[in-house]
């Protein structure tokens, strides 16, 4: 009969530990466990990031555009334009000079729109991809902004002689999808053209032509490796990335103070392009020649005031372009063997890898008082520490023979930390119910009357007691990882007249709003006296007055119509759809 307790309670515990873990993966309280999934696996991307491949980097290129570039440009008298948006004929310039040097393909991460009605050059930059690039045949790509959008009369023009390609969803940065609605999204759309291509080169692995109709989303990883500068001598910036040492570092993994500043990818600044082609050396004019020559080049702008940003865990905040050129670089690495975002099919695995990982920890905490004492109080140390090991070599093989991302895994820990925690406090509530269990008269007792069997006290304060540590734990999760990750929340300004009131430094002025529309703002606090600080690159001093505005925290926030006098993570939220220049 001890036995049989004793089995009983075995079974009760891991029933009890299994359905901890059930619930923190399938339910997602709080939004805890997406939050530190996500918080989770960006940190374990970041210390793995020194160790992904670079065979593939040398065939992606970025041509970015930017204030400094743009400045250049204009005061060397190349550009007609010297702010943003520029004119068509200005990029035709750019693209012509770039496709001269035959580059394998071309993205235009810069979403046109409506063609404007103050710039009559549109059919000129469309005449110079013709000649330079059509005729060359080299692929050139739109951005195509999302799915579901209807085209306008400009963007029918750009599908009908060039390609759009989809660079616009909802999911998440770091989930990447590759097919919406059966159609291919810029990483597949290049991978394509790249590893799918008779003359592919060595750049690519696991070529397959599945992976372009697949609909399994990829998660990007990063490289920390920064790329060498074109040529020193013209180099913005150049860094080396801090060492693998480093990264794993504890002050790094809860601080993310390596955060590195150069990215992956080689970029080639539109200033730099124009005078290389034109005053550059001998020399120099065949180092661009062989920088750009049959390597895809994706076209990306970085302007103060655009919000076409993506989030790294590795680098911080990088232009949006860059999120393309990363996915389309582990799509050449890993082919078919890219790594994919958890789906329906890891979450039956995971729950089926923490059953067994519960009946272990109810046979670990089940001897506790055979071996507690031989490790000095240190038992539940060891209990954490052999299931957590067990977690990390789950995360691996899901990595390795699945090829899923490491999904589940805070969960896991989460369910762990509970269930150690529980621990032997479950004792005297499994041995009531085993008693009864057992007791064929308590049994009808029970069914008769389910009260009358808890005429003894059973241990609810010690209970409760845990119950609240777990709640605690939980709470303290989610703030940590809430803060994490919503850092960079906006909300949205309606602006009700044509002048808005602002104080700047201490001081008070009146600023034409030209338009009475809407700017995504995050909004630091709010005065007794009814005025707002805004979170502004400009100033650390800048506030609006209330009444000039309205503030709207429940409509979501708008993309390329908007102005900006401040940060946004649009892109965060939202994919990246690029540079808007057809909205302005």
């Amino acid at each position: 009969m001890n036995k049989i307790n004793k089995k009983f309670e075995f079974f009760i515990k891991a029933l009890v530990f299994i359905l901890l873990g059930y619930f923190l993966i399938l339910f997602n309280l709080f939004g805890i466990s997406e939050i530190s999934d996500k918080y989770f696996q960006d940190k374990l991307y970041a210390i793995s990031s020194p160790l992904y491949p670079e065979q593939a980097r040398d065939k992606t290129l970025i041509l970015l555009i930017n204030d400094n570039s743009l400045t250049a440009l204009h005061e060397q008298g190349f550009f007609q334009a010297n702010e943003w948006p520029i004119l068509y004929s200005d990029h035709g310039v750019l693209l012509a000079t770039l496709l001269k040097y035959k580059p394998s393909s071309l993205f235009i991460d810069i979403y046109f729109k409506q063609e404007r009605s103050t710039d009559n050059s549109a059919p000129r930059l469309l005449s110079m991809l013709d000649y330079y690039g059509l005729k060359a045949n080299i692929p050139i790509m739109f951005a195509g902004g999302y799915p579901d959008e209807s085209l306008t009369k400009f963007q029918k023009q750009l599908k009908n002689r060039f390609e759009l390609v989809i660079n616009g969803w909802t999911s998440p940065i770091g989930n990447y999808p590759l097919n919406i609605d059966s159609q291919k999204t810029v990483a597949t759309r290049l991978y394509e053209i790249t590893c799918l291509n008779s003359n592919a080169n060595s750049g690519c692995s696991n070529i397959s032509e599945k992976l372009i109709t697949s609909t399994k989303n990829l998660s990007v990883r990063w490289g920390s490796s920064p790329a060498k500068p074109i040529d020193e001598t013209l180099s913005k910036n150049y860094c080396e990335a801090p060492s693998i040492l480093s990264y794993l570092s504890l002050d790094n993994i809860f601080n993310d103070h390596l955060a590195v500043q150069c990215p992956f990818h080689q970029i080639l600044h539109a200033d730099d392009l124009i005078y290389i082609d034109k005053y550059g050396t001998s020399d120099q004019k065949v180092l661009l020649k062989n920088t750009i020559i049959n390597r895809n080049v994706l076209y990306g702008a970085n302007f103060e005031g655009l919000h076409d940003e993506v989030l790294s865990p590795v680098h911080g905040k990088l232009p949006g372009v860059m999120y393309h050129a990363m996915a389309l670089d582990n799509l050449m690495v890993d082919g078919e063997k890219y790594l994919r975002v958890s789906d329906a099919f890891s979450q039956k695995v995971s729950l089926i890898a923490w059953s067994v990982i519960a009946f272990f920890i109810t046979f670990l905490v089940s001897k506790r008082s055979e071996f507690d004492d031989y490790f000095n109080g240190y038992y539940s140390t060891f209990i954490l520490s052999v299931n957590a090991l067990l977690i990390w070599l789950y995360g691996y093989f899901m990595f390795r023979f699945f090829g899923y991302e490491p999904g589940h895994s805070a969960s896991f820990i989460l369910a762990l930390l509970g269930a150690v925690t529980l621990g032997n406090k479950l004792d005297e509530l499994t041995i009531r119910l085993s008693s009864i269990m057992t007791s064929s008269a308590q049994t009808r007792q029970f069914i008769k009357a389910p009260c009358s069997v808890f005429k003894k006290p059973l241990p609810i304060p010690q209970l409760k007691e845990n119950v609240m540590r777990l709640l605690i734990l939980g709470l303290i999760t989610w703030a940590v990882f809430s803060s994490q990750v919503n850092a960079e929340e906006t909300q949205v300004l309606s602006f009700s007249f044509e002048e808005v009131e602002v104080k700047l430094n201490g001081q008070y002025k009146y600023i034409e709003s030209n338009v009475i529309g809407e700017l995504p703002i995050r909004v630091l606090e709010e005065n007794k006296k009814g005025w707002l600080k805004l979170d502004s690159e400009v100033s650390d001093d800048l506030w609006i007055s209330k009444s000039t505005v309205t503030l709207n925290t429940d409509k979501p926030v708008i993309d390329c119509k908007s102005m900006a006098i401040g940060k946004n993570q649009h892109t965060q939220q939202h994919g990246t759809r690029g540079a808007g220049e057809g909205c302005q």
